[in-house]
């Protein structure tokens, strides 16, 4: 509840009133019930990588797009819009660490997968994650 409440904070913040977007909890599935507990383990890593993705952290944002992409097996369900919207923090975000498969991966997410209309809509929540995380616009 905690970290629903920060990331509620941190959209609202940034003027934005999408917070929902935001949550990673919203994205969680049920495991089958809470039996298995390879989606068990997948949930907490999204857990410890979500806030950490938040606060600018590198390779929790590729981590946190990874799993949108593709749904950490079965952890969370895919939202690629978000995954391309990481994708494009990821991108803009200027890390040092920005390697060829950060460009690869931002193609595959975004560029390969998205209709035009998604395309905007992963634009207009990446640059309201950017500024949430970041305090400003992408240069």
């Amino acid at each position: 509840m905690r970290l629903l409440l920060l990331v509620a904070t941190l959209c609202l913040s940034a003027g934005t009133a999408v917070a929902a977007d935001y949550s990673a909890a919203a994205n969680f599935t049920d495991c089958q019930g809470g039996t298995d507990k390879g989606c068990l383990f997948q949930q907490n890593v999204l857990k410890e990588q979500w806030p950490q993705a938040l606060a600018g952290h590198y390779p929790s944002q590729r981590n946190v797009a990874f799993c949108l992409a593709d749904g950490c097996y079965g952890a969370v369900r895919p939202d690629p819009i978000m995954s391309c919207a990481w994708r494009i923090v990821i991108m803009a975000s200027g890390a040092r660490e920005l390697e060829k498969s950060d460009r690869d991966n931002y193609l595959m997410a975004c560029a390969a997968s998205l209709s035009s209309a998604d395309l905007a809509a992963a634009k207009k929540s990446a640059w309201d994650l950017f500024y949430a995380i970041y305090g400003r616009t992408p240069s």
